[in-house]
């Protein structure tokens, strides 16, 4: 008899679980993206430091405001990381240990504003809409992966979800995409006053390649930011989907809805693996 009050408890437990197979791979597509953060704003970094090399007295461009990346993108690492964070623990991919995602938060909006003093206080809304993510995540943990509270944690959090990557595409991955646009027209604007018939062909010849070169590969990573942003926007709309939808959820309907969305992720996701 107590055998089969134990079997029948853990059947209990195993269909009040939520089949997440979509959901897993739609965090495991997300994770891709997210994991190319940080590095497309150190390459955003760099990007300024190379469009300032050209600034000289031929060249009289406005120099780029470089202390913007050292001041602001710890704070952006920190906001991307918990939101890629709170994804993949919907797919059972993330630790449960929030301390650290949590910890990298604390003060964000006061540092954001110290790095940014134009930034708005829009932008700071969104930012900090990052924090009740990282409780999202240790709730999605406690919940043991129960379909019904994992979908009202999805459906409670996804106006943080909306706000945050509003905040990742329109502020950060904006500011990236004006730095490179900028490294590009500083470096095509000192090829063009460069240019010279008096100038030693072999010179002239290795200048023209490093342009057409440096060109290529800027066009490259401002396509990807473009992807990033684009992958930003469906991760938005899905886990939005996954909100209207909580409170009947259907593992066959999610699997037709979502395969789009998941390919489409995994294409941005190596466009901008590509680049950065």
């Amino acid at each position: 008899m107590k055998s089969a009050a134990h079997l029948l408890a853990a059947a209990l437990l195993l269909t009040s679980c939520t089949d997440i197979g979509e959901v897993t791979q739609f965090a495991e597509s997300s994770q891709k993206i997210g994991d190319s953060f940080a590095d497309m704003a150190a390459e955003a970094e760099q990007g300024c430091l190379r469009a300032n090399k050209f600034v000289t007295k031929q060249n009289p461009v406005t120099p780029l405001n470089c202390d913007w990346y050292v001041k602001v993108n710890p704070s952006l690492v920190a906001v991307s990381h918990v939101l890629f964070t709170y994804i993949a623990s919907l797919g059972q991919l993330a630790s449960s240990d929030t301390s650290q995602v949590g910890g990298a938060l604390d003060n964000v909006s006061d540092n954001l504003k110290k790095g940014d003093p134009n930034i708005s206080d829009d932008s700071l809304t969104k930012a900090s809409a990052a924090s009740g993510l990282v409780k999202a995540i240790a709730e999605v943990w406690a919940s043991g992966y129960r379909q019904r509270k994992v979908a009202s944690i999805i459906k409670e959090n996804n106006a943080a979800v909306g706000r945050v990557t509003d905040f990742l595409s329109e502020y950060a991955a904006d500011q990236f995409r004006q730095t490179l646009s900028h490294e590009k027209e500083y470096e095509a604007i000192y090829c063009l006053n460069s240019a010279s018939p008096d100038r030693e062909p072999v010179a002239t010849a290795l200048l023209d390649k490093m342009c057409v070169r440096d060109g290529a590969q800027l066009d490259k990573k401002l396509e990807a930011i473009k992807a990033y942003q684009k992958a930003l926007h469906i991760i938005r709309t899905t886990h939005e989907k996954l909100a209207q939808e909580a409170d009947k959820w259907d593992m066959k309907e999610l699997s037709k809805d979502l395969g789009p969305s998941i390919r489409d992720l995994t294409k941005a996701a190596s466009t901008v693996n590509k680049a950065f």
